[in-house]
């Protein structure tokens, strides 16, 4: 007995069936297969709340929709996106291209954490109730889809191309590299622009903030040997480089797990070697080498700035509980 697969819709199309007797990468088996979800003898491997934060630009107010939703080992989110928009609410809004995470347009948060729809399984979540909202950090324009304008328009703040002399652009020769100097920044090359690491981040709330994915992408063409603009990618990124505060929450939620926060301290370190920073993140350095802390004055000291404030400070111990 054909059983259809009704998957993601074509808007303003008949919807694709896929049927058991045919070769799928996974085979429907006789059991009907809806929105990613399997449903064997009628009755669901499991029913998931999904709580899904809508958000209407007309009278600018946002709310929660709730929908129950029949999963399987290898649902995803966005298949339950499908599902609701197929089966439950057509007006729900979200964004979705590859479904493969390639191109990084699902990206949501889930239950407070940023992540790809299309590469999360809703069973790895051990969750009976999903909630899922829109990106951090980044205006919504309607639902779940976030205006990605301001995530992109920090690269146009860094050359995102080869700086090279125009007169050897001009040329038809290759720009040869060797596999070793490859590899040290092809792992930064992965990065999707899915803006994940941007929602993730807490210092991207300043709007001067370049972002993680940004200044990972400045560090890659430093390293990379075939480029000639260091000192003007440095200066790019002098003054910002330092709103990072160092969480690594950009590299802990990456899908593709590239590590921006390396990056940025690499950023800081070549800029440190080469002595262009703030005259504030300088007397902090100073103070450190000859002092030991950032207060500029000697350890015995440390408390000066708590005089009259009735401070209590803790005696001298070997351990404590922090």
């Amino acid at each position: 007995m054909a059983c259809p697969h009704f998957g993601a819709s074509h808007r303003g199309r008949a919807k694709a069936k896929l049927y058991s007797s045919d070769y799928h990468e996974v085979a429907a088996h006789g059991q009907k297969v809806l929105g990613g979800a399997c449903l064997v003898n009628g009755e669901a491997v499991k029913i998931v709340e999904f709580r899904i934060r809508r958000y209407d630009p007309d009278t600018k107010k946002s709310y929660f929709s709730t929908y129950k939703v029949p999963v399987l080992r290898g649902t995803t989110i966005l298949d339950a996106f499908n599902y609701i928009k197929d089966n439950l609410d057509g007006t729900l809004t979200f964004r979705h291209s590859c479904r493969m995470g390639i191109c990084g347009s699902c990206a949501v948060n889930v239950n407070g954490k940023p992540m790809l729809a299309c590469y999360t399984q809703v069973l790895d979540l051990n969750a009976d109730v999903v909630t899922v909202e829109p990106l951090s950090n980044l205006p919504v324009i309607k639902d779940l889809v976030v205006d990605i304008q301001p995530f992109f328009q920090n690269f146009k703040k860094i050359k995102t191309v080869l700086v090279k002399p125009a007169e050897e652009l001009k040329k038809p020769e290759e720009f040869i590299q060797s596999p070793e100097d490859l590899k040290k920044y092809w792992d930064l090359t992965l990065c999707t622009k899915c803006s994940v690491c941007y929602s993730a981040c807490p210092a991207a709330i300043d709007e001067r903030f370049l972002g993680p994915s940004a200044l990972n992408t400045n560090y890659r063409f430093i390293v990379d040997s075939r480029d000639e603009g260091f000192d003007e990618r440095l200066k790019a990124v002098a003054n910002n480089v330092w709103l990072c505060t160092s969480c690594n929450s950009c590299t802990l939620f990456c899908p593709k797990l590239v590590n921006c926060a390396n990056s940025v301290v690499e950023n800081r370190s070549l800029l440190v070697e080469t002595g262009v920073i703030p005259r504030t993140v300088k007397d902090v350095l100073e103070s450190v080498i000859k002092y030991h802390n950032p207060m500029g004055t000697h350890q015995s000291k440390r408390m000066g700035w708590a005089e009259g404030l009735n401070v209590k400070a803790y005696p001298n111990v070997a351990k404590a509980d922090v």
